[in-house]
């Protein structure tokens, strides 16, 4: 982003974002609340009446920013990811159109940000308060955390859709530690997804039986698939999880990992059909992925900096290591959390765990670099001194 003088007041702003987030926030609750409805419609025998229906379908909207949901006493901390893309794109557009007729400055980002925040922020804990009842309700305190995060996330998109990216620089002493901390999560990321894509394809007649469980119409299996979708971002942090090492805990006293396989009764999740229902034989191969990806970076940063001094060396190699673990506590508290009463509150892969993944399987290859890398320079340094003598 460059810095340019406004043309127009940053105050003059406020208005116009107000009220386009007023509108884009109304169209949200009831594009959210219109597959509620449908549902309702589809499967209304015993469902309740249209009014408890319509009551629910407008906790829809801060639902989907990913805000936790209580049924029947019940708290829901798993929810489908992909939901969230939904308030993105719509708060993301009304920042577009706003920043569009503003040139860049900071006034005005703090602006827009705060207006368009705030209104969707206070809509979505009005419906937390108002709708909610004892059969499905969200908490009006957790709410304005996270729709604030989610609605401040769109609109800085929104900045880099408009403005570019911002010309930010990091210092060379972390710089290289940093990159090769984003690829070494990358790459396991998508291997994550690999290794979940794989193992739902070889057991996807148990993902159907447990679709069958839920849904009995052709209709119902529909929607049903259409939310297993919505799950797959949680399905690929468990994967992630998995090659760290510690896997998923499928509940106090249960897990799933390379290691040990310790599962009783399961949510009706089709993504758990991924998980495998025995330990699998030799299953600690799959360490040697995170192992071999940190060992292909760690040696491509290290000859990038060989020639630098070794305090370089040592803080970029422990600014990719934060990064890593940063990302790795973020995954987990993002794919984890309660799905049920009892045992099921603690459900997904364990932060704690996650760090000590990435202390077994990648920080290893990075203290070895160090140490390597201290011998070449004590070995260099000697020759040194016996050549002057």
């Amino acid at each position: 982003m460059t810095s340019s003088d406004p043309a127009i007041n940053p105050r003059d702003l406020i208005i116009p974002t107000i009220i386009s987030t007023l509108w884009a926030s109304a169209f949200g609750i009831f594009m959210s609340a219109l597959p509620v409805l449908i549902v309702w419609i589809l499967g209304a025998s015993g469902a309740g009446s249209l009014t408890s229906a319509i009551r629910t379908s407008f906790l829809a909207w801060p639902i989907s920013h990913g805000t936790p949901v209580t049924i029947t006493s019940v708290q829901v901390d798993v929810l489908p990811i992909l939901a969230v893309l939904f308030p993105i794109f719509i708060l993301r557009r009304v920042s577009i159109r706003i920043f569009r007729i503003a040139p860049y400055s900071k006034s005005s980002l703090i602006l827009v940000i705060v207006s368009i925040t705030s209104v969707n922020t206070l809509l979505s804990f009005l419906l937390a308060w108002l709708v909610s009842d004892e059969v499905i309700s969200i908490s009006p305190v957790l709410t304005p955390l996270i729709v604030a995060s989610i609605s401040v996330l769109a609109v800085l998109i929104g900045a880099l859709r408009v403005y570019g990216r911002p010309n930010v620089s990091l210092h060379q002493s972390i710089k290289t530690g940093v990159r090769a901390g984003l690829i070494i999560s990358t790459a396991l990321i998508v291997a994550g997804l690999l290794l979940v894509l794989i193992r739902f394809g070889l057991n996807l007649s148990s993902a159907i039986e447990i679709v069958a469980s839920v849904a009995d119409t052709n209709s119902e299996k529909f929607l049903t698939w259409i939310l297993t979708l919505g799950y797959l971002p949680i399905a690929i942090i468990w994967g992630y999880a998995w090659l760290l090492g510690p896997g998923v805990s499928t509940g106090i006293d249960s897990a799933a990992s390379f290691a040990v396989i310790d599962q009783t009764a399961l949510p009706a999740l089709p993504w758990l059909a991924a998980l495998p229902e025995t330990s699998p034989e030799n299953g600690w191969f799959v360490l040697l992925i995170p192992v071999l990806i940190s060992t292909l970076v760690a040696t491509l940063m290290w000859w990038s900096l060989h020639n630098l001094s070794y305090r370089i060396l040592f803080t970029n190699t422990l600014s990719a290591l934060v990064v890593i673990a940063l990302v790795a506590v973020s995954l987990s508290l993002i794919g984890g959390g309660a799905i049920g009463p009892g045992r099921l509150e603690v459900f997904g892969p364990q932060w704690f765990p996650m760090i000590g993944g990435v202390s077994v399987t990648i920080a290893p290859v990075f203290v070895l670099i160090l140490i390597l890398d201290g011998i070449r320079l004590w070995i260099s340094n000697r020759k040194q001194k016996e050549s002057n003598a």
